[in-house]
């Protein structure tokens, strides 16, 4: 890509002041996640109650975001395995959960991580275009009520994911990942057919024709899967990036200010009333330390945050906290600005 940041000779200074220690001690506690989610699956098949079938399956949605953020964003950087190729075999995990890992391994670490918030760049943020994020891009006429549908359209968040978002990067050359990657090896395609049908086989088809649930019961668990592990993750991905007080470049823009500085002004932490809902979210609050230092362990980031800390405020560099209720009612004020079409409020001025 052309869009290029400026030096990073402040990024430079701060790594001189941060201490990482790699500890892996908790790599193996993660693999329960895996654990836990076949056992919510096999509880369901041996179930002989509907509500408790609809159940398993609703938990089995919220286990599918703690192995997100515990095993699949920690393999992603490289950071669950101290060895590379093991950190792969364990990102074809989240092909078994119904993504798709190569796809996603481009968007995180080569358009979002490299171009945070950038319009045009940055695909974790811009996701199918359906809802506006970026100030400056013009507002459809759906977009014109994004600020009611987003309660329609976030619970479909995971589904999307499964089902169109990952085909969308794969088969549109309208793709913003397809800038970073014009061109995809053929057995990726094969792979996220293979993985998907696989998904779908074991999610509804077992079920119905293996151990004799009814198909309406199925696709509602499903449904229920799906609405309540995009709730979830939601509340986790949202707040560090997408809120008013967030800082939306377009390309052309970057060269004007360092990676750091970037940084600071696309990404913000978010206050946690007790630490073991940190802990619970994998420290993804502390998300400014996790975008300077991508390759820390999830564990070490309040560390490096509380290090951070002291060198801003040294530097007399200003970061952004908010808690969880501030973050998210900033986003709605984002979402809802957004909405706004300024092409036609100018046209009548």
């Amino acid at each position: 890509m052309k869009a290029k940041f400026a030096h990073n000779q402040e990024y430079t200074e701060l790594k001189k002041h941060i201490t990482i220690n790699q500890n892996h001690s908790y790599t193996w506690f993660s693999l329960a996640f895996p654990l836990v989610y076949a056992m919510f699956y096999g509880l369901a098949l041996q179930s002989e109650s509907n509500f408790m079938f609809v159940m398993y399956y609703s938990f089995m949605g919220i286990v599918l975001v703690f192995i997100f953020l515990f095993i699949i964003h920690e393999a992603v950087h490289h950071t669950f395995f101290r060895s590379k190729k093991g950190n792969q075999y364990v990102l074809y995990l989240f092909d078994f959960i119904g993504a798709n890992s190569y796809i996603f391994k481009k968007r995180h670490l080569i358009s979002h991580h490299s171009f945070c918030n950038v319009e045009g760049l940055d695909t974790d943020i811009e996701q199918s275009g359906q809802i506006k994020m970026f100030p400056s891009k013009h507002t459809t006429a759906f977009q014109s009520y994004q600020h009611i549908f987003i309660f329609f359209l976030y619970p479909l968040y995971v589904l999307n994911w499964m089902l169109k978002r990952d085909f969308m990067d794969f088969f549109s050359s309208k793709s913003i990942i397809r800038k970073f990657q014009p061109t995809i090896p053929f057995i990726e395609y094969v792979k996220l057919i293979a993985f998907k049908s696989f998904y779908l086989i074991y999610m509804i088809i077992i079920p119905i024709y293996f151990f004799d649930k009814s198909i309406l019961l199925v696709l509602f668990s499903f449904i229920c899967f799906t609405l309540i592990a995009s709730i979830v993750a939601l509340f986790i991905l949202l707040p560090p990036h997408v809120h008013s007080e967030s800082s939306f470049p377009k390309p052309n823009e970057i060269q004007n200010h360092s990676w750091m500085e970037h940084q600071v002004k696309t990404t913000s932490n978010v206050v946690f009333s007790y630490d073991w809902l940190s802990i619970a979210f994998a420290r993804f609050n502390y998300h400014l330390a996790h975008h300077l230092f991508p390759n820390a362990k999830w564990h070490e980031l309040k560390d490096i945050s509380e290090q951070m800390d002291m060198y801003f405020s040294r530097k007399n560099i200003k970061t952004r906290s908010y808690s969880l209720y501030q973050a998210m009612k900033s986003h709605y004020q984002l979402i809802k600005n957004n909405a706004k079409n300024e092409d036609i409020l100018e046209e009548i001025l």
